[in-house]
C-alpha cells in the first residue's frame, strides 16, 4: 500500500521529524521542501504551506496546507525575568 506525500508529512510532524516552524527551503530525506507561513491579514497567521519537490530533478510533487497547531507561536515572545542584584 502506497502512502501519499500528505500522509508522510503528517506522520513526520506527529513524530517530530519535521518542524513546520522552521521556515524556508531545505532538504528533507530524499525530497526538497519549501515551508511558507500563510498570513491572511497582518499578524493573523493561518497555517503553513509545504511544497515538496523531487531532490534530483526538482519536479514539483505536491503542495500541502496545514493549519497552525498552536497559537502560542503567533503571540509575543516570552520575556526572561531578570534577577535583581
Amino acid at each position: 500500500m502506497k502512502t501519499t506525500m500528505e500522509e508522510k508529512i503528517k506522520r513526520a510532524i506527529a513524530t517530530h521529524k519535521l518542524n513546520l516552524e522552521i521556515l524556508g527551503e531545505r532538504k528533507w530525506y530524499n525530497y526538497f521542501i519549501r515551508v511558507t507561513e500563510l498570513v491572511w491579514k497582518r499578524n493573523f497567521y493561518d497555517g503553513y504551506k509545504v511544497e515538496v519537490y523531487n531532490e534530483k530533478c526538482g519536479n514539483h510533487l505536491e503542495t500541502v496546507h496545514f493549519p497552525r497547531f498552536s497559537s502560542s507561536s503567533a503571540s509575543f515572545p516570552k520575556l526572561k525575568r531578570l534577577k535583581r542584584k
